[in-house]
């Protein structure tokens, strides 16, 4: 029942962004795309939340990334966050993605190593966004030329990694 009832749902919703859509090109609604795709990221985000509840804990993950665009794009579009540039919308998906991991973690908490890269994610996301918004932080020239330090950083733990792993699943000699 849980398969019918999403592909009702989703039926659904196509069927009210097509009218909606359809009344505002004949002009007796006004509803444009960039009031429909934060719902539909938003709609996303309840979607797989919903697949969380029902076991799937690795949709906790996409649940987040399109929930915090979603809610951001939405709150730009109503004037209640500063207007971003689309270019400049990149630090909210980087934090999105940060955010995911982290959540990720919440619901399967044997796997820390999501953890690193929400983390970094969610740190360069958070500096990044300040920064467009003109909030004064003197780390950020220090984390513009420095920030590949942390790939080498997390490329080197994820090799160390490795190999324990290897020395503790392999027999000895």
């Amino acid at each position: 029942m849980g398969k019918q009832f999403t592909s009702i749902l989703t039926g659904v919703l196509f069927i009210l962004v097509g009218i909606l859509l359809l009344l505002d090109r004949y002009g007796i609604f006004e509803f444009s795309w960039t009031e429909v795709y934060p719902i539909i990221l938003l709609v996303l985000s309840g979607f797989s939340f919903a697949s969380v509840a029902r076991g799937n804990k690795h949709s906790s993950f996409w649940g987040t990334v399109f929930g915090v665009s979603g809610i951001f794009v939405f709150l730009r579009n109503y004037g209640i966050v500063d207007y971003f540039w689309y270019g400049e919308i990149w630090p909210v998906i980087v934090l999105s993605f940060g955010l995911g991991f982290i959540v990720l973690y919440f619901f399967q908490s044997n796997d820390w190593g999501v953890l690193i890269p929400g983390g970094i994610l969610t740190f360069l996301g958070i500096i990044m966004v300040l920064d467009t918004f003109g909030v004064p932080i003197y780390t950020i020239e220090t984390i513009r030329n420095f920030w590949p330090l942390i790939l080498v950083l997390v490329g080197s733990g994820l090799i160390i990694s490795s190999l324990k792993h290897k020395t503790k699943d392999e027999p000895l000699e």
